[in-house]
């Protein structure tokens, strides 16, 4: 089973209330946030601006844990957001005594709201793929790889041999070894390890 992550395409920002009645009583709380996309292996960054507003607000930390909570259950497969910048722009409350919960809540359902807003996109394992060849194969080999959605990133020809260097989407590597070994007579090697996570297109 291949373990995707999930971020989002662009930005966006929402206001988002949380209310609770106990005994009557009405509490509430209310988180304002912006997302926008992070660089590739940045993970989650939260910037709690609100500060520069309000130094002295008293309950970023449950904001911050309602956010991290909602990242670990994207909007498209359920995998976690990653790679994903958060603004906390304001935050209110109406009653001291259940703010922590109010606000988390309220943070914990803005921020999925806002990345269903955002255009939610799937990333998938990029494996750092290492082939090395006779030069009789090379030209199929190739070919192969691009109709994998590889990526080539490095070719070195020997006088006989030639090693390929590509990223490689685990989605479309399952078989690969059984297929390299059709390609090549049998002949040809390769090596393949976990790189990094990234979009692919059609994907």
């Amino acid at each position: 089973q291949v373990v995707y992550r999930e971020t989002i395409d662009h930005s966006a920002s929402v206001e988002q209330a949380f209310e609770k009645i106990i005994n009557g009583v009405q509490y509430k709380g209310v988180v304002s946030l912006a997302v926008e996309p992070n660089a590739r292996g940045q993970g989650t960054v939260i910037l709690p601006e609100l500060l520069k507003q309000q130094p002295d607000f008293p309950f970023v930390q449950p904001i911050e844990e309602g956010i991290l909570e909602a990242s670990q259950i994207g909007t498209i497969k359920g995998f976690p957001i990653t790679d994903i910048r958060v603004s906390i722009l304001s935050a209110s409350f109406n009653n001291p005594d259940f703010a922590r919960l109010t606000l988390k809540m309220a943070s914990y359902d803005g921020f999925k709201k806002a990345c269903v807003e955002g255009g939610p996109v799937l990333l998938v394992p990029i494996m750092s793929l290492t082939i090395t060849t006779p030069n009789e194969f090379l030209g199929e080999i190739i070919s192969d790889l691009h109709a994998r959605k590889c990526q080539i990133t490095n070719v070195v020809s020997l006088d006989t041999a030639t090693t390929v260097k590509a990223n490689a989407p685990l989605t479309h590597m399952f078989g690969y070894s059984t297929d390299l070994r059709s390609l090549s007579q049998g002949r040809a090697a390769f090596s393949m390890y976990f790189s990094h996570y990234d979009r692919i297109e059609n994907e």
